[in-house]
């Protein structure tokens, strides 16, 4: 099985056990805690990916960790991905759940990239101009891209906004290149 239909798998597993919309989000905001464990510690993460180490250890350590921090239900998966020696791929198993709360809930991911950082008024009034069009709730994922410009560009759905300079420039390059011609 390759690594996608795992985490696939994986995901929709998890998605499944949650009862109410209030407990994917909760699982989401702990998986993004767990994230941020692993970030501040790379020796744990480490330790529950090398082989070197037994699967009990390695969930003893898991338990100790966070059963005080995560729900019953969301540590008894991360002791199964241990078992079945799956752990390595929780990131892309995270992102697939991400992916499918965000539907569930009815909240558009966009990725908004500009030459530099974006005022909060604005930030605030394209999320609600957003909002107004696509009927649903909006989360803005900002990044910095310098090499734009200026303007901007949305990335949302699998769909590319791109009302940057940098690409205005090339337009307008390839329409002197083609009147030349």
């Amino acid at each position: 099985m390759n690594i996608q239909a795992l985490a696939s798998h994986y995901s929709q597993a998890l998605f499944k056990l949650a009862s109410s919309k209030e407990q994917l989000k909760k699982h989401l905001s702990e998986l993004e805690e767990v994230f941020a464990l692993f970030e501040a510690n790379p020796q744990l993460e480490q330790v529950l990916l090398a082989p070197s180490i037994d699967n009990q250890k390695k969930k003893k350590v898991l338990q100790d960790l966070l059963s005080d921090k995560v729900d019953n239900q969301l540590l008894h998966f991360l002791l199964l991905l241990i078992d079945k020696e799956r752990f390595e791929y929780l990131s892309e198993i995270y992102t697939k759940y991400r992916r499918l709360t965000k539907q569930a809930l009815d909240i558009l991911v966009v990725q908004l990239i500009t030459a530099v950082p974006v005022d909060l008024k604005v930030k605030e009034k394209l999320q609600n101009k957003l909002e107004n069009i696509y009927r649903k709730s909006i989360e803005i994922k900002e990044s910095v891209d310098s090499s734009i410009i200026g303007g901007m560009i949305l990335i949302m759905n699998n769909q590319m906004i791109d009302n940057s300079i940098r690409r205005r420039l090339n337009d307008l390059n390839q329409s002197l290149l083609e009147a030349i011609i």
